[in-house]
């Protein structure tokens, strides 16, 4: 499961835990048919052990929200590399085995150490698969 799916899924679960709190709240201070109650009680449950189907109700009231986050510009910020430079031909990407001479290395890790100084830090859509380097406003 990648971060996103575990934020989606971590906001599912909260959401579950809000509608069992309301719900149960409702039970106590009004009167309800006693059909409406039991139906209510099979929910009251972690939401580990819910149906699949019903999780997947709470999944959709998550995308909502995760929909909007990104509509506003949230991102995740991510603890990794800043992302490997592609070399100077552009036909691949740099990799370990591209750094055969140490001095090569040494370049590129004070090249990311810069950056990060400066303020860049990177970052990871919501909903998408998308990365990003930002600089801290």
């Amino acid at each position: 499961m990648n971060k996103q799916e575990k934020i989606r899924e971590g906001i599912a679960e909260r959401i579950h835990l809000e509608r069992c709190g309301w719900s149960l709240n409702i039970s106590e201070k009004e009167e309800l048919s006693e059909d409406r109650i039991e139906r209510w009680k099979k929910y009251w449950v972690e939401y580990s052990e819910l149906p699949e189907e019903v999780k997947e109700q709470d999944r959709i009231w998550a995308d909502g929200l995760l929909s909007y986050l990104h509509s506003q510009g949230v991102v995740i910020k991510v603890d990794r590399e800043l992302p490997t430079p592609a070399d100077p031909s552009g036909k691949t990407r740099m990799t370990d085995a591209y750094f055969c001479h140490w001095a090569d290395r040494e370049v590129y890790v004070k090249g990311q150490q810069d950056m990060i100084k400066a303020g860049y830090e990177a970052f990871e859509s919501l909903i998408e698969g998308g990365h990003e380097i930002r600089k801290r406003p």
